[in-house]
């Protein structure tokens, strides 16, 4: 089909990619380029950088295509390909563009200068299958997007990928999303942000599926993933991450969602060793895992802070969290908690002065409906659930929730009584 890709094998260099002859008619009237999710139209890319960097510029030319990667093989970048928003290895993504892996990896050689691997402009869709992306070095200190920036208007789906071993010296340190991102199957591991974001930043749509987040580490908020735009998490774990707040995810001025995920073993060197809301903002956590987080300030398991915010956990366990603040499980300072058919158990305040292991309560709103916090402790009483009301706050427990066996005591300790917790 002239003027556009076709199945087959990129040329060599130097030689012109099309041998146009349409006529004029057919010129006027050019056929529609392949679906980039037909394999059957992939073109074959030999195991070469330049003829990577070729092939995705003739794809761009001509309004998109697949290209097949060689078997296993290893893409390394030694130069940077495009300039624009950061140094890019790799042709600005314009057009749809779909990329099977095969168990590839494109990386950036460990001794070229900075640059991203993939930019996914205004416009451009960006497919990756069975790819792995290697040792991007964002140094913009503006952009971000260590492995793959999404600007504004560009999507990125990846499925069965892995984005690893990327930094960024601003936002973003595997993926900076500004666009729309899916991410399905893959691995998001060992990646670092000098700011937030040190797997994945997001201030545009994310959608995360039966991943994992790993080993990413963000000098300040969100160390695996910072979101700022709507999130979804589904059947994924964010696990070993590190961050100044938020170990595992931080939600700040937006809508998240996680569902039959895990979020454990991260720490912080401030507040929310799991997970922090600032408001407003609004996560919703259903039938998940929050455990084994780490904060060296307030809410070992989950900190929200800030007026206009909203937590609802439902069907959830928040479990083994410490602290050396307050509220080893959870911390609501000004904003609301929901809890419902959901266990706060075993979660620890060690500070010489923490109080409640299990929830504290910082003028917010707390609403307990079938649900039981037990076996925590703090070093001050109380070890349960502590309330400072302040102005229009209160903690509510109904009858069906159960409030037990906390060290050194339930809710003693609290100046205002809390109804339906004794101890």
């Amino acid at each position: 089909m002239a003027g556009s890709l076709v199945a087959g094998v990129v040329p060599p260099l130097g030689v012109p990619a099309l041998a146009d002859q349409a006529s004029p008619a057919a010129s006027a009237a050019p056929s529609p380029s392949p679906s980039p999710s037909d394999a059957s139209n992939a073109v074959a890319v030999p195991c070469d950088p330049d003829r990577l960097i070729a092939a995705i510029a003739l794809a761009n030319a001509h309004g998109g295509g697949t290209l097949r990667l060689a078997d296993g093989c290893t893409y390394t970048l030694t130069a940077l390909s495009t300039t624009g928003r950061g140094n890019t290895g790799l042709p600005v993504i314009t057009r749809p563009i779909s990329i099977l892996g095969q168990n590839a990896t494109i990386a950036r050689a460990t001794t070229a200068a900075a640059f991203r691997i993939f930019d996914v402009a205004n416009g451009g869709e960006l497919t990756l299958e069975r790819l792995t992306i290697r040792g991007g070095d964002d140094a913009s200190q503006t952009v971000g997007g260590g492995g793959m920036l999404v600007e504004s208007g560009g999507t990125a789906d990846l499925t069965n990928c892995t984005v690893t071993r990327n930094t960024a010296a601003f936002n973003g340190g595997g993926i900076n999303n500004l666009g729309v991102l899916r991410v399905n199957q893959s691995d998001i591991t060992g990646n670092s942000a000098a700011e937030d974001g040190g797997g994945i930043e997001s201030g545009g749509s994310l959608r995360v599926e039966n991943s994992r987040l790993a080993d990413n580490h963000s000098g300040a908020f969100g160390g695996a993933i910072l979101s700022g735009g709507l999130t979804e998490m589904d059947g994924s774990t964010l696990n070993h991450n590190g961050a100044q707040a938020g170990g595992g995810l931080f939600v700040i001025g937006s809508a998240t969602r996680v569902a039959t995920s895990s979020i454990s073993d991260n720490t912080t060197s401030a507040t929310g060793g799991g997970i922090q809301v600032d408001g407003p903002g609004q996560l919703a956590v259903q039938e998940s895992t929050i455990s084994g987080n780490v904060a060296t300030g307030d809410g070992g398991g989950i900190l929200g802070a800030g007026k206009g915010l909203s937590v609802v956990l439902e069907s959830t366990e928040v479990s083994g969290n410490t602290t050396r603040g307050n509220g080893g499980g959870l911390n609501n300072s000004t904003g609301s908690a929901s809890l419902r058919n959901s266990t706060v158990s075993g979660n620890n305040a060690i500070g010489p002065n923490s109080r409640a292991g299990g929830i504290v309560n910082d003028g917010g709103i707390v609403a307990l409906r079938h649900t039981a916090v037990t076996g925590n402790s703090a070093t001050l009483p109380p070890g349960g659930i502590f309330s400072d009301n302040g102005i229009g706050g209160s903690v509510t427990v109904d009858t069906t929730s159960a409030v037990v066996g906390n060290r050194p005591a339930n809710c003693s300790g609290n100046t205002s009584p809390i109804a339906n917790c004794f101890g």
